[in-house]
């Protein structure tokens, strides 16, 4: 993998390489395939290493699709790293309330009523609401508040 890093930044394209080269093994995967659509060769390390060391017009190739996808990828490996940084709970709140909802309205509607266990299912749906109000839609709150209320002191 080094081997193509260098061959990558040596035909120019750096930020390829800084994809490739970096912690996020999707998005390396991803900037593998873009190099190996575009050289028409396979999509491992490798063969992209010997298609931009053998091909002439491989240098063109590789800056294209470093102007075309290389500030996409590395922007997801920043965001990736960032939230590597927030630490586990960050980004653990999401799928954990996710698995709650997808188990508690099983509860509710099918097992609940079958061991005659009173659920209260106004409280359900707006826990669900809540949930959902956060999970989806929270940068749309925020927009809507900043927009009416942002302004203002």
């Amino acid at each position: 993998m080094n081997d193509l890093v260098q061959a990558l930044v040596k035909a120019g394209a750096p930020v390829l390489g800084t994809v490739i080269g970096g912690p996020v093994g999707a998005l390396a995967t991803a900037a593998i395939g873009a190099l190996a659509d575009a050289l028409g060769t396979q999509a491992t390390p490798e063969a992209v290493k010997e298609a931009i060391e053998t091909k002439p017009e491989a240098t063109v190739i590789v800056r294209q699709v470093e102007a075309e996808r290389g500030q996409e990828l590395a922007t997801y490996a920043a965001l990736v790293a960032q939230e590597g940084e927030r630490g586990w709970f960050y980004s653990a709140w999401r799928p954990a309330g996710m698995w709650l909802v997808l188990i508690m309205w099983p509860f509710a509607v099918v097992l609940a009523p079958f061991f005659r266990i009173s659920v209260p299912m106004a409280d359900l749906v707006a826990f669900t609401g809540l949930y959902l109000t956060l999970y989806m839609g929270g940068h749309t709150a925020k927009e809507w508040f900043n927009a009416h209320y942002g302004g203002r002191k």
